[in-house]
């Protein structure tokens, strides 16, 4: 079987890290078992009234700078937007009865705490191979989040974590979180099984290179921007693909998973969580495969699997529309930045 260099890479490091596991000393880190069916998964789904589940109105208020925002972005971006699954995404397990409970060190000169503790952790668990270590656990009550997971000297330690309710809105509002917008990692994410139906009943997270620097809206938090420049958009802006656009017209050409998302994006749109690299992509997020026992992504239209992503570069980005901002909220602004939901947890 041909595999090409980046698939070949992305084996590789997932298999150095399952060897790092069973061979740790440490008692929570065993050889890891098989992964479940994605299948039998059932997505965990924050409050009806959160933000991620309302469908836009027709006819809502557009911002007063979407049309020069969404011409900035076009001219740079209009071949660049890209949904990521197997690198640059979110890894999510549900944990069982028997997982051990486990401590994990939080290593970032930001972090609030030393470490978190009393995490359920499966024995098979990895996270998102990218910088961002991303890694997501769900007890069937709260949603344990990880960035910058990662083994060091034979033991799991992150950069930061923090544990939200599945029952909240899907917003950390005291400011403590992974995402730098304050946003649930979850919150937004597309599934397999979502594809496969044809149908996502929620708003899409996505990350931007040109995220304003020191102002967020709601339902974002905070932010870590950097952009000064005028048309810049903030955390928590709300970008809507024009709903008069023809989905099925054959000049498009969109295959049935584009079609699936560009759906979406003109149902309830997509909100901005992340800061891009410069100069890189339009970033939608599906979920990472690597606790499946197989890849679904592989079966569907389009799927790249040098760069375990969809290219969607054919839904056009000069259709996109910026809905109305709300207030800007200055960065740290309203916060105790010593408060932590779940306290109990840290240490």
């Amino acid at each position: 079987m041909h595999l090409n260099y980046t698939a070949t890479m992305r084996f590789l490091n997932r298999t150095i890290l399952l060897l790092a596991a069973a061979c740790c000393s440490c008692s929570f880190i065993r050889v890891p078992l098989s992964p479940v069916d994605y299948s039998s998964l059932q997505p965990p789904r924050f409050r009806a009234d959160s933000p991620w589940y309302q469908a836009i109105p027709a006819d809502p208020p557009i911002d007063p700078a979407s049309e020069a925002i969404i011409a900035r972005m076009a001219a740079e971006f209009s071949d660049r937007l890209v949904m990521v699954a197997e690198e640059g995404s979110v890894a999510y397990y549900e944990s069982r009865s028997d997982d051990l409970r486990v401590s994990i060190p939080l290593l970032s000169r930001g972090s609030l705490r030393r470490g978190i503790g009393n995490v359920p952790f499966p024995s098979y668990a990895l996270p998102d191979p990218a910088d961002d270590g991303h890694l997501v656990v769900w007890d069937g009550e709260k949603l344990y989040e990880f960035w910058n997971l990662r083994l060091l000297r034979s033991r799991w330690v992150a950069g930061t974590a923090a544990i939200i309710a599945a029952d909240s809105d899907g917003v950390h509002h005291k400011n403590f979180s992974v995402r730098a917008s304050g946003i649930s990692l979850l919150a937004g994410m597309v599934w397999p099984q979502e594809l496969e139906a044809g149908l996502i009943e929620h708003a899409l997270v996505f990350g931007y290179p040109h995220s304003m620097k020191g102002y967020h809206v709601e339902p974002a938090t905070r932010t870590d921007g950097y952009s000064e420049e005028m048309y810049s958009l903030p955390m928590g802006a709300r970008v809507q693909l024009d709903p008069e656009l023809d989905l099925n017209d054959p000049d498009l050409g969109l295959n049935q998973v584009e079609i699936t998302i560009a759906r979406a994006l003109q149902t309830y749109g997509m909100i901005l969580a992340d800061t891009g690299s410069p100069g890189s992509i339009i970033e939608l997020e599906a979920m990472n495969p690597s606790a499946f026992s197989s890849n679904p992504y592989r079966q569907l239209a389009g799927y790249d699997e040098e760069y375990g992503s969809f290219n969607l570069s054919r839904i056009p980005v000069s259709r996109f529309r910026v809905l109305e901002l709300g207030p800007l909220i200055e960065d740290g602004s309203g916060f105790n930045q010593t408060e932590v939901e779940f306290a109990e947890y840290y240490y």
